[in-house]
């Protein structure tokens, strides 16, 4: 498994295989974008169920924490990675690590306490989501604005399709045509 990830280039990293860490792998699963998971040897349970329902999984077993560890999962050669592990501790030190192993990774850290999003983005996350407070905003706008959630929940997650938004980079030389 792990000569499959040295080959590996632009691809995810997953640090956290339970509850977000899951949704993430569904949605690099849907759209095709290669990725790997981090799991510690202590989620042997969780992982043995993530590869039974992602066939092919690749993953890595160890502290994600660990600079090794992350070397091991292609860090240097890797896309972006997510901090999704259910200790925001743990997940601020992910970033650190992963900011130290390449200064320009787009690193994307999970935070229930929002007090702390800020010491986890100065350790190194691109951005800090709270789960929770998310959770909350999609709770509220499903009473508030039921249309518009329907209209996201068909781009987003219908099981049915492959329709996504997407972002494209459009090139200087095209610009205010």
């Amino acid at each position: 498994m792990e000569k499959k990830v040295e080959n590996l280039r632009g691809h995810y990293i997953v640090c956290g295989p339970d509850g977000v860490g899951r949704y993430i792998l569904e949605e690099l699963t849907a759209t095709g974008r290669p990725h790997v998971l981090v799991a510690g040897d202590d989620e042997e349970e969780e992982v043995a169920k993530l590869v039974e329902s992602f066939q092919g999984l690749l993953y890595i077993k160890g502290d994600a924490s660990d600079g090794d560890t992350l070397a091991k999962a292609g860090v240097s050669h890797a896309g972006g990675l997510f901090a999704v592990t259910k200790d925001e501790n743990l997940n601020l030190v992910i970033s650190l690590t992963a900011r130290q192993a390449k200064a320009d990774l787009k690193v994307i850290a999970s935070c229930e306490n929002m007090k702390n999003a800020d010491k986890i983005k100065a350790a190194g996350a691109s951005a800090v989501i709270s789960p929770s407070f998310i959770g909350g905003l999609r709770m509220a706008s499903e009473m508030l604005r039921p249309s518009v959630v329907s209209f996201l929940d068909t781009m987003l997650r219908h099981d049915d399709s492959d329709l996504r938004i997407e972002e494209l980079v459009v090139s200087e030389a095209f610009a205010g045509k």
